[in-house]
């Protein structure tokens, strides 16, 4: 403010904004005539988990291939599909699944469930205090969970599949587009996928401050 900007800030939720994930986040906007109104942002429907990846479950019938691309997947006519298989390639679908014991005991979590629901001698220390999000299985009907840059150790699960969402999958619940290529090693490219502000909330919020300025040149 000393240097003479309208400061504003408020916490966006990024499934306002056509986001299939819950991600809270604080975003300020300085300007230099006046401060900026963030009710000013287009809200859009939310899609569902399943909206987000449903396509890819036919992957798991295939071989896996190792380096996670795969091609000639049917698409869902969802509008959410439509937007984000951009691409005929799917890469960074990196399938694999973690030791027996942790899919035992994610076999039992239904979606929505968490580690609650988990038989206690399953686990080789008895906590009560395990987080909320720990084995927490995503539920298809919707969002997910907020996106982390986890890769072995994420809490969250598939849906379906006893094994953690992919990168492509995890990229996909944050809105990136399948166009949009992860480079360097796979523990890389879930920090970069989970780091990332989701695509179509930075586009409303960039739509919005636009529209703000052109608004003030004229």
């Amino acid at each position: 403010m000393k240097r003479g900007y309208h400061v504003s800030n408020k916490i966006l939720s990024s499934d306002d904004y056509g986001v299939p994930q819950y991600r809270k986040r604080n975003f300020f906007v300085m300007s230099k005539k006046s401060t900026f109104d963030f009710d000013s942002l287009i809200k859009s429907d939310t899609p569902t988990v399943y909206d987000a990846i449903h396509d890819l479950y036919a992957c798991e019938k295939e071989p896996f291939h190792n380096d996670g691309i795969y091609k000639g997947i049917p698409i869902g006519s969802e509008p959410y599909q439509q937007y984000i298989r951009d691409s005929e390639l799917i890469c960074n679908h990196y399938i694999s699944y973690p030791s027996k014991e942790t899919q035992e005991k994610i076999s039992y979590v239904h979606q929505g469930e968490n580690w609650e629901v988990i038989p206690p001698e399953l686990f080789r220390t008895v906590r009560s205090n395990r987080h909320s999000s720990a084995y927490r299985r995503l539920d298809e009907k919707k969002p997910s969970c907020t996106i982390d840059t986890g890769n072995a150790h994420s809490n969250y699960y598939h849906p379906l599949f006893n094994r953690i969402p992919t990168v492509r999958e995890g990229a996909r619940l944050q809105s990136f587009p399948d166009s949009f290529v992860f480079r360097g090693s796979k523990s890389h490219q879930y920090r970069q996928v989970g780091n990332a502000v989701p695509p179509l909330m930075a586009k409303a919020l960039a739509v919005a401050i636009m529209e703000k300025l052109d608004n003030e040149e004229q």
